[in-house]
């Protein structure tokens, strides 16, 4: 079994952590208390100041953490030393690490919340053949949905994730901020627009005001929102003018 130490102590790692708990023999972190939570995930020890050998090497933190972290750090020789991120690409990894990989789940994670590892998508890139080797294994043990990838197709990838998922969440704060009202007002009508987009596909199933070309009821809205939550009128502009340009003729 594959031996994996996690460096890191976010959201990304605690999922890591949860999800490869049977294989990691440690956490490092430099959040004392952060990291003995982590490490008490999946019954292994915690350090911050030493790396404990292992075969594999997940480095859990922020993008521009990635080179300074893999630079500070004297790994075994033979080890696979990978970062977990979706832009950074894997010479952002010291050069004097020789099995450099990545190991990129596109799931976004909340400290707290367990997810299904089963259905995430995990895309990975190696150095040098061991170094695919060992993630790919490692990520098809945990995962149904793996893939080889690029620096240049995970970016598009991760680009697209940001609007899917990132974007996506945060129209959910504006319509909910915009009609006073809890989100789960609009459970069913959430649910059916992602249904549809996934069967039918998004650009096939638009509706509303803009795709209509009604004016009168967007000038009613940002009206709205100007009274209401002025910070939303300019996206809302915006984003009624880029579905009648862009789905208008579909």
């Amino acid at each position: 079994m594959t031996r994996v130490v996690i460096i890191g102590s976010g959201a990304v790692a605690e999922a890591l952590c949860v999800g490869l708990a049977e294989r990691v023999i440690a956490v490092v972190a430099r959040n004392e208390s952060r990291g003995r939570e982590l490490a008490a995930l999946c019954g292994a020890e915690w350090s911050a100041e030493c790396i404990p050998v292992a075969d594999l090497y997940l480095i859990s933190v922020s993008d521009r953490a990635i080179g300074e972290v893999s630079e500070s750090w004297q790994f075994p020789e033979d080890a696979v030393v990978a970062h977990t991120a979706g832009c950074p690409t894997l010479d952002t990894l010291s050069e004097r690490i020789r099995h450099r990989a990545v190991f990129y789940p596109m799931q976004t994670f909340t400290r707290g919340r367990r997810v299904d590892w089963r259905e995430i998508p995990i895309f990975v890139e190696g150095a040098t053949e061991h170094a695919l080797k060992v993630v790919q294994g490692l990520a098809c043990e945990i995962s149904e949905h793996v893939e080889q990838a690029d620096s240049t197709r995970r970016s598009r990838l991760h680009l697209g994730a940001t609007w899917v998922c990132n974007f996506v969440n945060m129209m959910f704060v504006a319509g909910s901020r915009a009609a006073d009202t809890e989100l789960t007002t609009y459970r069913p009508l959430v649910e059916e627009c992602v249904r549809k987009a996934m069967t039918l596909g998004p650009q096939n199933c638009q509706t509303g005001v803009a795709i209509r070309g009604d004016v009168e009821m967007q000038q009613r809205h940002a009206q709205m929102l100007h009274d209401v939550t002025p910070e939303f009128e300019e996206l809302y502009k915006q984003i009624s003018k880029t579905i009648w340009e862009t789905l208008r003729k579909i």
